[in-house]
């Protein structure tokens, strides 16, 4: 395929990423123009000029990217004055995502996003393609991963016909993200569980605050003498008033989680196809997501206290790549939601090393939880010493009764944290896999992770003069996770249980 432009609709994505930053622009060119006292005349030119560029500028852009898809990688090429070409062979592309919102797949056009391996990654991103190409570019890749050279077989974009090695003897078309011929597993979430999934969010809790500030900055704009009006007209029911609202906004935000978690998730389908999975999901935005199980540095299980109650599970994955950056703490999402007595049975089938029942962990020692609760009683005493003293000085007569009040919550809660990480903190191997299952629990959200000894980049013991005295330390796991690193902390572990460990992990020539 020789250099081609992106869809015409792409113009659209590169407008709406210049004019985020017009609103701001005028405003900052306003107060600007205010502190040096420009005539209207010319404060008027300049904010024209600002519309202008930054409703040519996207034109400009547009016009300056093209890109190219053929048998040794793709190509992308952009800039006008600093011209910048990069270029990702298909053996160092690890990740592809496809992104179709709903206003492309009319068009049948597509987002692509593009990266490969190691730490400076050339990462590439076409945002308005034909399906097709994203087709050819995994046609591509598949034949790359191959030492078996077949005939060719061509395959059309936009009226361009290029030649390709199949991936294997079998194939004779294009290999597609779609295609069922070659999918050895998959796996679909129900809608009860999705359901279930979105009503257990605590992502219901920015959303009441964002709408609790929206109608504190309301009363805010409203004229002084509206304002009076209607409180003059409710202050008979004020009490009631304040209830409704605060029903409603509660109302409104569990189901605008709700729905978000919804159309993010719908139809969530796991795909495994050879040594690579898939992910797809997504109602006004469909995204799919490829990773080779290579990458995959660690499967993770976690459960905040709520889905801990309903036995409810989401896997996640540590991996390599940038594919889980959109996801939260940076990681892959596997599965949103399982239930947790089948989560190892449902995702062992597609990992080769996650065993398929849970493992059996060894605990921190009952003798030694009262660590983790006077810890977390320690940050909140620490937190309370922060805040004492402004409140002590712009509340000087409310500060007691208030102060009060806030200490019997922060302590209650920390207390209850520290007691719920002390009961969530363990550690196990799993030799028959050649695995370290660690347990952790923060912010009252345990999380169980599971990871092949190749995988670990480093394990360290941390041992205090009183925690020698007890037999204990703390076991500390480095771990890889896209451009960065993941340390999991297993504190207060019995000594001989680090021991254990330690001589799994040290020889080098233990089984991989």
């Amino acid at each position: 395929m020789h250099n081609k432009h992106l869809s015409w609709v792409a113009l659209g994505t590169f407008w709406y990423a210049t004019l985020q930053w017009l609103f701001w622009l005028i405003l900052g060119a306003v107060w600007l123009m205010a502190r040096i006292n420009v005539s209207d005349l010319v404060a008027k030119l300049i904010i024209g000029i600002i519309i202008a560029i930054m409703l040519v500028a996207p034109i400009v852009t547009y016009s300056c990217f093209t890109y190219s898809v053929d048998e040794n990688g793709v190509t992308i090429r952009e800039g006008l004055f600093v011209r910048k070409v990069t270029e990702i062979p298909y053996e160092r592309l690890q990740t592809v995502q496809h992104q179709q919102w709903f206003f492309l797949k009319p068009f049948h056009l597509e987002q692509l996003t593009l990266e490969t391996a190691g730490k400076s990654d050339a990462e590439g991103h076409l945002p308005a393609v034909p399906v097709r190409v994203g087709q050819l570019i995994e046609h591509y890749r598949t034949a790359a991963r191959t030492a078996q050279p077949q005939p060719a077989v061509s395959a059309s974009v936009d009226g361009v016909t290029s030649q390709a090695q199949p991936a294997t003897t079998r194939a004779t078309a294009v290999t597609t993200p779609t295609d069922l011929a070659d999918v050895e597993r998959q796996y679909q979430l129900n809608w009860h569980d999705l359901n279930v999934y979105a009503l257990s969010s605590l992502g219901i809790v920015p959303i009441v605050v964002a709408l609790w500030w929206l109608y504190d900055k309301a009363q805010q704009l409203m004229p002084e003498a509206m304002l009076a009006d209607i409180g003059a007209r409710i202050s008979a029911i004020a009490g009631l008033v304040l209830i409704a609202i605060a029903g409603l906004i509660i109302v409104l935000s569990f189901l605008v989680s709700y729905l978000n978690i919804v159309q993010k998730y719908y139809h969530f389908t796991l795909t495994k196809r050879g040594q690579t999975l898939t992910m797809t999901h997504g109602y006004f935005q469909r995204n799919e997501v490829t990773a080779p199980l290579k990458r995959l540095q660690a499967v993770v299980f976690k459960q905040n206290v709520i889905r801990q109650w309903l036995k409810l599970s989401t896997v996640q994955a540590l991996a390599a790549s940038q594919a889980g950056q959109a996801n939260v703490n940076h990681q892959l999402l596997l599965v949103p939601v399982l239930k947790t007595a089948r989560a190892f049975a449902v995702t062992a089938p597609f990992i080769p090393w996650l065993p398929s029942q849970a493992p059996h962990l060894t605990m921190v020692p009952p003798r030694l939880r009262w660590y983790f609760v006077r810890n977390s009683l320690l940050v909140g005493a620490f937190g309370l010493g922060i805040l004492a003293v402004p409140l002590f000085i712009w509340l000087p007569t409310k500060a007691w009764p208030l102060f009060a009040a806030v200490s019997v919550v922060v302590l209650l809660w920390a207390w209850l944290q520290g007691r719920y990480a002390s009961r969530h903190s363990g550690a196990a191997l799993l030799r028959d896999q050649h695995c370290l299952a660690v347990e952790t629990a923060s912010w009252f959200t345990r999380e169980l992770v599971i990871v092949p000894r190749s995988k670990i980049q480093s394990l360290e013991t941390s041992q205090t003069y009183w925690l020698k005295r007890r037999q204990s330390a703390h076991l500390i796991i480095d771990l890889r996770t896209g451009d960065d690193r993941k340390t999991v902390t297993v504190r207060y572990l019995d000594l001989a249980t680090i021991r254990t460990i330690q001589a799994w992990y040290l020889p080098a020539d233990a089984a991989e």
